[in-house]
């Protein structure tokens, strides 16, 4: 061969080299951009889920709180039950207010893993003190001030939350971001 067709050769392999080069550079972005794609839809199905989860949260507190006190029963209608020995009945047996508490501290609208999965989820500041509310009325939690929180801290909240039938504790951690969101620290 000679100089020309070398420069010629040369020419023709730069240029392939060229081609094949800005191929997989293209194919190198798209398959960045799929990536990107792909986390996104991650993202929003998580925030969607997170939303889910938070809004059936805060649906069960406000129902909790604004559920009745069951009824009492009407005074002198209960009766001690007849006696072995015979149809005899006793004297009624008037309502207390103690009966009504009994039936209300039994029942608890938020469960263990209902309160976990809530303080999971970044949480609006009205959220954030809606569900502390809520859990509050509820008479079957009780928060407990964490031993380093600090009340002139606002930006921060740590507590553990106490489930009085099960006796579990609910360790909670908040801070809040730069926009107000309440964000778990776990």
């Amino acid at each position: 061969m000679n100089e020309g067709q070398e420069r010629q050769e040369s020419a023709r392999v730069r240029e392939r080299r060229q081609v094949h080069e800005a191929q997989e550079s293209k194919d190198r972005a798209q398959a960045r951009e799929r990536v990107r794609a792909a986390q996104e839809r991650e993202r929003q199905d998580r925030e969607q889920r997170a939303a889910t989860s938070r809004h059936k949260a805060e649906q069960r507190a406000l129902v909790a709180r604004t559920r009745p006190a069951p009824p009492t029963p009407a005074e002198g209608a209960g009766t001690t039950p007849p006696s072995a020995g015979g149809g005899e009945r006793g004297p009624a047996r008037r309502a207390t207010p103690t009966d009504q508490v009994t039936t209300v501290t039994t029942v608890s609208v938020m469960s263990v893993q209902d309160v976990i999965e809530l303080f999971n989820h970044p949480l609006g500041e009205s959220e954030l003190h809606q569900a502390l509310r809520a859990l509050e009325a509820d008479p079957a939690w009780s928060r407990v001030p964490d031993e380093d929180e600090h009340e002139d801290d606002d930006d921060r909240l740590t507590c553990v939350l106490v489930h009085h039938p099960s006796g579990t504790r609910v360790p909670v951690a908040q801070e809040r971001s730069m926009v107000g969101i309440w964000n778990s620290r776990i």
